[in-house]
């Protein structure tokens, strides 16, 4: 019987540290000694139309809320830090593929492969809503990573082959 594994979304330096290949095969260990069949996903920055808002750190229904109450939008640091975007329709397609593939275990990135900054993306959703809208900088988070972008090859693999397709976030 094989198994597939799916663990939420791991953001930040976090999904860019080395040892989070180590950290699928030592959940795998613990059930069946290593004999288990597994394959975890690490999310970037997911968005979606119907993507709720909240204070976390989800930009873009935050931008769009603050679009469309016609407030400013808030832009931490100098807004050239970068972002791999995922739209859920990419999320959903890597899901259903790595619970079909056969052979395929390990760690695999799921993102769009592409940066976008932060500013690229206030120029994107203006245009989008036909609007101009007034940007306020403020300081740099703490903890804020600078650039974040997936690497998907290895979820590029034969019997899976992860490929995105939304395309509205590419610059």
């Amino acid at each position: 019987m094989r198994y597939r594994v799916s663990l939420g979304r791991i953001g930040g330096q976090r999904a860019l540290h080395r040892g989070s290949d180590r950290g699928c095969d030592d959940k795998r260990a613990r059930y069946v000694d290593g004999s288990l069949s597994a394959v975890c996903l690490r999310y970037f920055n997911v968005y979606s139309p119907l993507q709720r808002y909240d204070a976390y750190g989800n930009v873009i229904p935050i931008f769009t809320r603050q679009l469309l109450r016609g407030e400013a939008l808030t832009v931490f640091g100098d807004g050239e830090q970068t972002r791999d975007f995922v739209h859920v329709a990419d999320v959903a397609q890597a899901n259903v593929r790595a619970a079909r593939a056969r052979r395929v275990t390990g760690a695999f990135n799921i993102g769009s492969g592409l940066r976008v900054s932060i500013n690229e993306l206030v120029r994107m959703m203006a245009r989008a809503s036909v609007t101009s809208p007034l940007v306020r900088y403020g300081p740099a988070r703490a903890g804020d990573v600078r650039d974040s972008m997936a690497d998907i090859t290895a979820a590029r693999v034969p019997h899976w082959t992860f490929n995105p397709r939304s395309t509205w976030l590419q610059p």
